[in-house]
């Protein structure tokens, strides 16, 4: 066992002793105890239950989905001849 890992090792038998939890029911993440009270059963895909997805191709003539929209370009910046030019406010407190 690794010296690092001996506290929450020797806390984790502490622990299953006092509560009657089995010791691989407990797990501690990121400094913090869980208790595994129903594991989520893992559930194996076989080739009949996840066929190959099908990936259609669009001709160049037909018009684009409706939830595809495309952007207007973003309007140039401003340099700094230009921004001299604009009108300037002066106020008097």
């Amino acid at each position: 066992m690794n010296q690092r890992n001996r506290p929450y090792a020797q806390a984790l038998q502490r622990l299953s002793a006092r509560t009657g939890t089995p010791l691989s029911s407990l797990v501690v993440s990121f400094g913090i105890l869980h208790e595994v009270t129903a594991p989520v059963p893992l559930r194996l895909q076989t080739k009949k239950e996840s066929p190959a997805r099908k990936f259609y191709s669009r001709s160049a003539d037909e018009p684009l989905p409706k939830r595809i929209r495309i952007r207007e370009p973003d309007p140039p910046f401003a340099t700094a001849v230009q921004l001299e030019q604009l009108p300037t406010i002066k106020i008097k407190i």
